[in-house]
């Protein structure tokens, strides 16, 4: 397959609606196998109520991860990880428009005790 050879918008369109519909075609065949099973296994629910006096976003943190699995689920010891979060905006952190920093530093805490070799953080500012 050549990669450099130029396609008209047609062209284009058409390889588009047909990687959708196999999409589409694939995810119904799990939707449909998934209800005819029992419920999902890989999904989960934190609840969190907003602040209070025993208010932690560590915490929080901790407990998202503990639903998913913990965090050993996804780093194993000697991995190096890499922390892609949300910072491009000159926003302060209550206003949600990046990550807040107790978060990142939570998930590079909880990196580093589930014995991560290295917790690099990365992002492409805007």
């Amino acid at each position: 397959m050549r990669f450099c050879t130029p396609i008209t918008r047609r062209q284009a369109m058409k390889g588009l609606a047909i990687i959708g519909g196999t999409l589409l075609a694939g995810d119904l065949k799990s939707i449909v196998s998934a209800s005819q099973t029992s419920a999902p296994t890989d999904r989960f629910l934190v609840e969190g109520k907003g602040i209070s006096e025993d208010y932690s976003i560590p915490h929080l943190v901790r407990k998202v991860f503990e639903a998913a699995g913990g965090i050993e689920k996804f780093v194993s010891p000697g991995d190096v990880v890499v922390i892609k979060p949300n910072i491009s905006w000159a926003r302060r952190p209550e206003l949600g428009a990046n990550t807040h920093p107790e978060v990142l530093k939570a998930v590079v805490e909880m990196c580093l005790e589930a014995r991560a070799k290295k917790v690099k953080i990365v992002d492409h500012p805007v």
